[in-house]
């Protein structure tokens, strides 16, 4: 099971990352469906899994860059920790609020400080949401 939470949580956080350099597919299709199968591999269950891949991709295909607006955005945000309700179970929900409070606090620090780049940002948000997925998997 160690190997699975390590690959999952490792995985999205560069795949998230890569997609943010140019390789939209990376976010968009690998990284749901690592995690996806990872989910089922902890144990949610095929069809709780395919629902979150699903969504997961479809999230990822919504875009929050430069050309967009703060409305958007926040949409995105919500829209990304929508999609991982399939793996919440009662209290656990409160675990998919890590999503936006991280892609906020990222886009507010990168925003505010010409050190803290973009792409650390996209790392941190591929980090929470992989292992956001992983914990909601085991608290299942």
């Amino acid at each position: 099971m160690e190997w699975i939470i390590i690959s999952m949580v490792t995985l999205s956080t560069v795949l998230y990352a890569i997609g943010g350099t140019g390789f939209k597919w990376a976010r968009r299709f690998v990284m749901p469906v690592v995690l996806g199968v990872g989910a089922f591999l902890l144990g949610a269950g095929f069809l709780r899994s395919f629902i979150f891949l699903i969504l997961t991709s479809g999230a990822m295909h919504l875009g929050y860059g430069e050309g967009s607006g703060w409305i958007k955005r926040i949409l995105t945000m919500l829209a990304m920790a929508v999609c991982l309700l399939p793996l919440a179970n009662g209290a656990s929900v409160l675990l998919t609020l890590l999503i936006p409070l991280a892609f906020g606090i990222g886009w507010y620090l990168s925003n505010k400080f010409n050190w803290f780049s973009w792409k650390i940002c996209e790392l941190g948000m591929g980090f929470t949401y992989g292992a956001t997925a992983v914990l909601l998997c085991l608290s299942s």
